[in-house]
């Protein structure tokens, strides 16, 4: 099934069998920022309300209505985002940007998650989004930061691989603490 002409999609994320979401872009550059939900397994996809001049390549909810989801504003040299919905993705509020396109995110709990994105970009929140930062990421020595890491995921709090270019995996046992 296609969903949609001159779109790419980077991401998906089901919280059950009939509930998920995908997230891309769409368009031509500078690309439009693209999330599609599902209630019925995918048989029908309903098209939110798109950005201007953003891609997004990551997604993640911990339940029906809160969601996160990382990308790059194209406008700012392709400087990362972080946006999240209290309302199952019907609207979204920016909580953050960072240096770095971002490129995937994970969530654990509510308040608890991690985004990872270019040139070895880590962040963290334990605030449910409302605050980001690699601060205490004791990442010196062990991350190649010339390199790209684009996936991550979490089984609790502290136990969670990242992996991204040239076959690059790092687990941490601590939360990255």
């Amino acid at each position: 099934q296609s969903l949609r002409r001159n779109s790419w999609l980077y991401d998906a994320y089901f919280i059950n069998q009939d509930t998920g979401w995908l997230v891309g872009s769409v368009g031509l550059y500078p690309y439009d920022g693209l999330i599609v939900g599902t209630v019925d397994g995918g048989q029908n996809w309903l098209a939110y309300p798109s950005f201007d001049n953003v891609t997004f390549r990551g997604v993640v909810f911990v339940d029906s209505t809160d969601g996160w989801i990382v990308g790059s504003a194209e406008h700012e040299t392709h400087h990362g985002v972080i946006y999240h919905t209290g309302d199952g993705a019907h609207t979204w509020e920016k909580q953050d940007s960072t240096i770095s396109e971002l490129l995937d995110i994970e969530f654990v709990w509510f308040y608890t998650g991690w985004a990872v994105g270019r040139n070895g970009l880590i962040v963290r929140t334990v605030d449910k989004g409302v605050h980001w930062s690699s601060d205490g990421l004791d990442t010196t020595g062990v991350i190649d930061h010339d390199i790209s890491l684009r996936t991550v995921t979490f089984i609790d709090d502290k136990i969670g691989w990242v992996a991204g270019d040239d076959g690059q995996v790092y687990r941490t046992l601590d939360g990255g603490v």
